[in-house]
């Protein structure tokens, strides 16, 4: 549930990041990518994936996740979309999570933001490939987001 999760709520920040609120996160049309281009994506994204941004991007991610406890999706992708939301749901709802105060999950959620807006505008083809991409090119081009906390650790040595 976690790895769908993370899957949605990055697909709805880089939306978001590139002005694509409302299209959607991968390709509808059934075309997808050519071998190449499905190539250069895997690879793209797997680079991205041992980039500093990319490892506190996802770091932040899980802290988050763990920090929200349980939530609807639906609602969380809903009130994490813009800092006004954000801001008056964590204050009206701060006893149900594990943040000590609101600001510190705002911080949180800004770093979230900043990193993944740094990865996008360092990655943009890779990106530009995954918006294409059919939903099993989009499976298999975001494997590395399946990693483990561990993994992630082992990856900074």
């Amino acid at each position: 549930m976690k790895n769908i999760f993370l899957m949605l709520a990055f697909f709805s920040f880089c939306q978001l990041s590139m002005g694509q609120e409302s299209s959607p996160p991968i390709s509808t049309d059934g075309k997808g990518l050519s071998d190449s281009e499905f190539l250069l994506a895997k690879e793209g994204y797997l680079k991205m994936s041992y980039s500093e941004a990319y490892i506190t991007h996802r770091k932040a991610t899980l802290l988050m996740i763990d920090k929200l406890g349980e939530y609807d999706n639906e609602a969380f992708l809903t009130f994490f979309r813009t800092d006004e939301n954000f801001s008056k749901w964590i204050s009206e709802n701060l006893k149900s999570t594990k943040f000590k105060s609101p600001e510190e999950a705002i911080e949180l959620r800004k770093l979230m933001i900043d990193t993944q807006e740094k990865m996008i505008k360092e990655n943009a083809e890779a990106f530009e490939f995954l918006w294409r991409a059919t939903l099993e090119q989009g499976v298999e081009i975001l494997k590395p987001d399946r990693l483990t906390t561990s993994e992630i650790d082992e990856m900074q040595k």
